[in-house]
């Protein structure tokens, strides 16, 4: 059996180890589009449930705390 977190944690290191800036705590819960030359930050302890597009043309910020869902 699998634990609960294993498929979200695996997703967050997958963006980490892609170049995404991602707090302690912070998760990602479903899939990311991101596309564009700058970088997207993620704060601590902040949620993402996706599908999310995020474009990069610019420098891109998530806070701390954020809570962001479909």
């Amino acid at each position: 059996i699998v634990p609960n977190q294993t498929l979200v944690r695996l997703r967050t290191t997958l963006y980490r180890l892609a170049g995404v800036e991602i707090g302690h705590g912070s998760v990602v819960l479903g899939a990311m589009r991101l596309w564009g030359p700058e970088r997207l930050v993620i704060g601590s302890n902040t949620t993402i449930n996706g599908p999310i597009v995020v474009c990069l043309d610019a420098p891109v910020e998530i806070g701390d705390g954020v809570l962001i869902g479909h």
